[in-house]
Order: structure tokens, then sequence, then C-alpha cells
């Protein structure tokens, strides 16, 4: 059975996944789940207290999907290991599962919902967006495309522009899936398509 606290997290993050976080108010929330805003102010000082403890609950729901799956999401360096000598299938059954939970993993879902609906109203949700999906992403696939052997010569692109050619299609089809749910079947096959061109075109091919 949830707690009241773990009640207020879940509404709160649904309601502003749907509304954006500076339009709910806290009275919004406690009705949500059937108690008073002074109840509410029990568990949560403010608003931005439960904001707060929703960023908190996703970097620990990150934490654990890694451990689940054998990485660390730290550093693409240190979990280089993982994708040495894996091939398209494979890396295909990872892009496959890790777009599923991004997709409908509550709590990471809701997250980046409210924080795409409120880049434009508050700028350090903006910035929060910006290092969640775009810098991080980026940064962390830089760093395991610098530790990989690839299909390197001199007109090789760099491991950031190689990051940015594998991340940026994927963020494109999970933003529309947000949007679209109906468009996450054609999404499927698209992702198999870039997935597979990718390695086609960048991958070391055995003789």
């Amino acid at each position: 059975m949830q707690s009241t606290r773990e009640k207020i997290i879940q509404h709160a993050l649904l309601l502003f996944s749907r509304k954006g976080y500076h339009t709910v108010s806290v009275q919004e929330i406690a009705q949500a789940i059937g108690i008073r805003a002074p109840s509410l102010y029990n568990h949560f000082h403010s608003k931005r207290a439960i904001f707060d403890a929703i960023i908190h609950d996703t970097t620990e729901t990150y934490r654990q999907q890694a451990a689940r799956i054998g990485l660390g999401w730290q550093s693409g360096r240190q979990d280089a290991q993982a994708f040495s000598g894996m091939d398209e299938k494979q890396l295909l059954t990872m892009v496959n599962h890790l777009f599923s939970w991004f997709l409908h993993e509550p709590t990471v879902s809701g997250l980046r919902r409210m924080l795409t609906l409120s880049q434009f109203e508050d700028r350090e949700l903006a910035a929060l967006l910006t290092k969640l999906y775009m810098e991080d992403p980026l940064h962390y696939q830089e760093q395991l495309f610098a530790a990989m052997p690839l299909a390197a010569d001199s007109t090789s692109p760099s491991p950031k522009a190689l990051a940015l050619a594998f991340y940026a299609p994927i963020y494109f089809l999970l933003l529309r899936c947000d949007r679209e749910p109906e468009y996450e079947d054609e999404a499927r096959g698209m992702l198999a398509e870039h997935v597979r061109s990718f390695c086609m075109t960048y991958t070391k091919q055995e003789e």
C-alpha cells in the first residue's frame, strides 16, 4: 500500500506532466489524492519540496535500471566494456529495451514530459531539461564512442559527432511518441533502421 508521501509524489508528477509545473497548485495536488492542503504540508513544506523529491526518486530509478542491465550510467568510458563485442542484434535489443523504459516508466516519462512542457516558462527547468536529456546523454555517449574501437580512418567523425548522430534520432522518436502514443509502432521500425544504418556506417565489419 502506498504511503501518503508516495501518493503526493505520484499525483503531483502526473499533474505536472499534463499541465506544467507552475500551473499546478498545492491545493490541486491535495485534492487529487483526497486530502486537504494543510495535511499535505505535514509531508512537504512546499511545492518545490515535492519537485525535489521527484528528482530524487527519478535519480534512484535511473540507478536501479542501470544496475539491472549492468551499466553505471555515470561514465561512458567505464561502461564501454559492456558494449564491446555487441553485434547489431544485441545493440538493437538493448536500445529497444531502454526506449520502452524511457517511454513508459511512469517517473521517468513523467519528469521528461513535465520539463518539456515547462521549459518555456522557467529557465531553471529549461536548463534541467537540457542537462538531463541533451548534455548528459551526449557526454556519456561521447565518452563511450571514444573508448570503443569503431571503423576509424582519417575521415571518421569525432566521438562527439558520433554521439550526436546516434542519440539525436532516438530522442526525436521519444519526444514524438510522448506527444503521439499511436506513433510508437512506426517509431520502433525507424529505431531498428537507425541502429542498422549506424552499425553499417560506423562500426568495424568482420572481414
